[in-house]
């Protein structure tokens, strides 16, 4: 009398079994996006067969079309991975923007066998892109009003996606606080992350003036809103039609928190880093913004009724 078997997992329904069979090599890490145009990783848990116990895991690869098909071996066929819970392939040819996801396969001594696959990781090949980063504060708000609040994330109820556009100032006339906003793109992964720093320029090389204890200041996703420092931004995800994957960040430093005054006639620019949700970064700086706090000087005497070099006549 022959028995068979089925393999029994730890997670109630299928429904879940992508929460177990994950795109990472790391346990309890489901990676969304991946730079790799060679390799895919995977690992899992939660098989279990009591009776005839699992007898050995393999591996596929599939391709997910746009229209949502599934193909669990469109890309490589199930291959014996013996009962290890991890998996890497280094030879794979995989295209930028395409998903793709992984199909494990565990088989009981008994010859029956439990198929589970991941949610699916996307290639994103692509650093971030910018769109603009521009010195100074943002354009309908006075320096009073910039120092004591962070610009409103909606105009009239609708996001304000017009920020930034015009051209970055040059000049500021006070020595309180500097400011400047910029917004990158991703339209593959979105932007997962912003770090900044802010420079002075000089004429044998540029001198980090903020953060004074770090490289960089990273840009949380949470709004920033103190008397010392304000970050704010907002984030359009990937997939809105207007704003595909980018996020706009505006800070202000108060001058109390730089490593030196801000002082008149130096000239102040800020270096940010962009990470997408695939890991890639790039870099940007902003042209810069000179403080000029001292009024026009009369380099003459004003000459009233004299023609050429003559003398004025009283």
């Amino acid at each position: 009398h022959t028995h068979t078997h089925t393999i029994l997992t730890y997670f109630p329904s299928l429904s879940q079994a992508e929460d177990y069979v994950q795109d990472s090599a790391g346990q309890w890490h489901d990676l969304r996006f991946t730079s790799f145009s060679d390799k895919l990783d995977a690992n899992w848990n939660g098989f279990e067969d009591p009776e005839s116990g699992v007898a050995r895991y393999e591996v596929a690869v599939g391709l997910k079309t746009p229209g949502g098909l599934l193909q669990a071996t469109s890309v490589k066929n199930f291959k014996d991975n013996a009962l290890a819970l991890s998996w890497i392939d280094s030879t794979l040819f995989l295209r930028d923007g395409n998903t793709y996801f992984v199909t494990v396969r565990a088989t009981n001594r008994a010859g029956e066998g439990t198929v589970v696959s991941t949610d699916g990781v996307t290639v994103d090949r692509t650093a971030p892109e910018l769109v603009f980063l521009n010195d100074g504060g943002l354009s309908g708000a006075t320096a009073t009003q910039q120092l004591h609040s962070p610009p409103p994330s909606t105009v009239n109820g609708a996001p304000r996606h017009t920020w930034g556009s015009g051209d970055a100032l040059r000049f500021q006339t006070q020595e309180l606080f500097l400011q400047a906003h910029w917004k990158c793109t991703d339209p593959q992964s979105g932007i997962e992350s912003y770090d900044f720093a802010v420079f002075r320029r000089g004429l044998f090389g540029d001198t980090r003036i903020y953060p004074s204890d770090q490289q960089w200041h990273h840009v949380a996703e949470e709004t920033l809103d103190t008397p010392q420092l304000v970050v704010w931004q907002h984030t359009w995800q990937v997939g809105d039609l207007l704003e595909n994957g980018a996020r706009f960040v505006y800070v202000k430093i108060l001058a109390a928190q730089l490593t030196s005054p801000i002082e008149d006639g130096a000239t102040y620019f800020v270096r940010v880093r962009a990470t997408n949700s695939a890991g890639l970064t790039a870099q940007f700086e902003s042209q810069g913004i000179k403080v000029d706090i001292s009024p026009p000087v009369m380099s003459q005497e004003v000459l009233l009724g004299v023609l050429s070099d003559a003398a004025e006549s009283t």
